[in-house]
C-alpha cells in the first residue's frame, strides 16, 4: 500500500501536481536509495516492519532521471484527468479515462 502526503495549506493546483507526481513515482516503481537509520534499541523504529520503513524512507531520494520521469508522467496524468468528459456508450469512449476514473 502506498500513501501520498501533501500540505493541505497549498493551493488546489499545487496539491494536484504533488498527487500526480507522487502517483507517477508509484506507477513507475521508483524506490529511491535512502540508507535506513540504525535501530534505536526499542524506540518507534523497532515497532515497525523494516520493509515499511524501507519503502517510506526510500521514497525520499530519487535519482534525477526518476524525478524527471515522474514530472513527465505526472503531467500526462493531470492533462488526461483535466480533459475528462463522461464516457459515452459508444465504442469510441476513452478506455483509459473510464478505467482510471471508474467509481464503485
Amino acid at each position: 500500500m502506498s500513501y501520498v502526503f501533501y500540505d493541505p495549506e497549498t493551493s488546489p493546483a499545487h496539491q494536484d501536481h504533488i498527487i500526480a507526481h507522487e502517483f507517477a513515482h508509484i506507477l513507475k516503481g521508483h524506490r529511491g536509495s535512502t540508507t535506513l537509520p540504525a535501530p534505536d534499541g526499542g524506540g518507534l523504529l523497532s515497532l515497525l516492519d523494516p520493509a515499511l520503513i524501507a519503502a517510506f524512507l526510500g521514497r525520499t531520494g530519487y535519482a534525477e532521471h526518476d524525478e524527471q520521469e515522474a514530472e513527465m508522467v505526472g503531467s500526462f496524468l493531470q492533462a488526461h484527468a483535466n480533459s475528462y468528459r463522461p464516457p459515452t456508450r459508444s465504442e469510441e469512449a476513452d478506455r483509459i479515462t473510464r478505467t482510471l476514473l471508474r467509481r464503485g
